[in-house]
């Protein structure tokens, strides 16, 4: 008999484990479980509806804030009189994590948005430019508010293209965009 037991208790410690089947209330809290626990490391979404993109923007020193997987955001400043610029890069390649693949479709007052601490707010493209590709950007300073998004040039190796956006106005986040 106790070799039966013994037996039996092998075999259930051995065994694979048994997948769990979760209700559909169970499934949606640990969805929203899940969400919250991401959203944790978000900083903010961008929007830009001329070319197709909204995407997810995560907090820096977080695992998810890097170019190959996101949009990677590099700086964000903020000055004593309260003006500050943002500074994001992606990849301008085919990959499926190429988002910034038609950033060179935006022209001069084409409309990008920014969701940051449940308010959206509204920039103007204002600027486009080439850099060089060294490893370090100098971005431009400006006495006013913006956004710059920065992708390799697609035509020239050794060039960055750079785009700044103005702020315009901070809107309703329940505005549809």
């Amino acid at each position: 008999m106790i070799i039966f037991l013994s037996l039996g208790i092998i075999l259930y410690l051995i065994s694979p484990p048994k997948e769990i089947s979760l209700t559909r209330v169970q499934r949606e809290d640990m969805d929203a479980y899940k969400k919250q626990e991401e959203n944790t490391n978000l900083f903010g979404i961008l929007k830009i509806p001329t070319i197709n993109i909204e995407n997810p923007i995560y907090q820096k020193g977080t695992p998810q804030n890097n170019v190959d997987e996101n949009i990677e955001l590099l700086e964000e400043t903020i000055s004593k009189n309260k003006q500050y610029y943002i500074v994001l890069a992606s990849h301008s390649g085919t990959g499926s994590h190429a988002y910034f693949k038609n950033l060179e479709q935006l022209k001069i007052a084409d409309k990008i948005y920014l969701t940051y601490q449940n308010n959206t707010y509204e920039y103007t493209l204002i600027k486009k430019e080439e850099a060089p590709k060294v490893g370090e950007i100098e971005i431009t300073q400006y006495d006013f508010s913006y956004i710059v998004l920065i992708t390799c040039s697609k035509t020239k190796e050794d060039k960055q293209e750079v785009y700044y956006a103005k702020l315009d106005e901070k809107i309703n986040k329940k505005q549809n965009l």
